[in-house]
C-alpha cells in the first residue's frame, strides 16, 4: 500500500445514522447496557409482584409499569436528538484519512489523531466506527465515500498504522 494514499468523506450524519452509531457504541460497553436495562427491569418486576398480589393491574401501577418500560427508550431518543442537532449546527464534517492517522474539520473545529490514538475500527449497519475510547468513536457513514471499498481501504490504513483491533 502506497504511503501517499489519502481518502477523503464530507457528509451530516442523518437523524437515523446518528441513531444506529448511538446504539452501535452503547451495545458495546455493558455498564451503560446495564444502566439503561434498569427501569425496564423495574417495570417487569412490578408487572410481576402486582400480578402475584392480586389478579389485575390497576391504573396507577400500569401507568408506572408504562412509564418503566418507555423512559429509557424515550430518553435515548431524546438524547440522539440532541446530539443530531448539535452535529448539524456544526457541520459538514470532512474527514481525511492518510497514513498518519485522520483529520477531521467543521465549521468550528479541527482534529487530528494518530492511528495510535484509535482503540478499534470495525464496519456496522453501515457505519466505519473508528473507537477513541470503549465508548465513543468518529461515526462515518458508508455512503459518504466515493465507493464501499474505501472503508476497507481505511481499515488496511488504520492496521498497518497499529490500531490493535481492525474489523471486529
Amino acid at each position: 500500500m502506497e504511503n501517499s494514499m489519502s481518502i477523503q468523506a464530507q457528509f451530516d450524519l442523518t437523524f437515523a445514522e446518528q441513531l444506529k452509531a448511538n446504539i452501535a457504541v452503547t451495545r458495546n460497553f455493558i455498564p451503560t447496557l446495564i444502566w439503561l436495562s434498569l427501569f425496564p427491569l423495574c417495570g417487569l418486576a412490578l408487572s410481576i409482584t402486582a400480578l402475584l398480589l392480586h389478579t389485575s393491574i390497576t391504573i396507577i401501577e400500569g401507568v408506572l409499569i408504562t412509564l418503566c418500560f418507555g423512559f429509557m427508550p424515550f430518553m435515548f431518543l431524546v438524547n440522539t436528538y440532541k446530539a443530531y442537532k448539535t452535529q448539524l449546527k456544526s457541520g459538514p464534517h470532512l474527514y481525511k484519512f492518510d497514513s498518519s492517522g485522520l483529520q477531521v474539520s467543521d465549521r468550528t473545529s479541527e482534529l487530528k489523531q494518530s492511528w495510535k490514538a484509535i482503540n478499534r475500527v470495525n464496519v456496522q449497519s453501515g457505519l466505519l466506527l473508528l473507537y477513541f475510547t470503549k465508548r465513543f468513536a468518529h461515526c462515518v457513514p458508508i455512503r459518504a465515500f466515493i465507493s464501499p471499498e474505501q472503508a476497507e481501504a481505511i481499515m488496511q490504513l488504520a492496521s498497518s498504522g497499529g490500531v490493535p483491533r481492525v474489523g471486529t
